[in-house]
């Protein structure tokens, strides 16, 4: 089975989510228990290939405000 490709829009949010992450300096493993979601997953978000909903849900989790993750859905 093919990996889902990243759209640029969820490319660009995975970059964020990322930086959000080694900002708050976490480790995947942390934000996924954070999220209660597989290492696998966070890797997921941070590639793009996941859908945009669990990526602001991840960076709420890393106490990146509502508003600064909506900010970055435009980007």
């Amino acid at each position: 089975m093919a990996s889902p490709k990243a759209s640029p829009q969820t490319k660009a949010m995975g970059v964020h989510v990322r930086a959000a992450r080694e900002k708050a300096q976490l480790s995947r493993e942390d934000v996924a228990k954070r999220l209660g979601v597989s290492e696998g997953w966070v890797d997921c978000l941070e590639q793009g290939r996941c859908a945009i909903h669990g990526q602001l849900k991840a960076l709420y989790a890393m106490g990146v405000s509502s508003t600064e993750a909506l900010a970055l859905v435009g980007k």
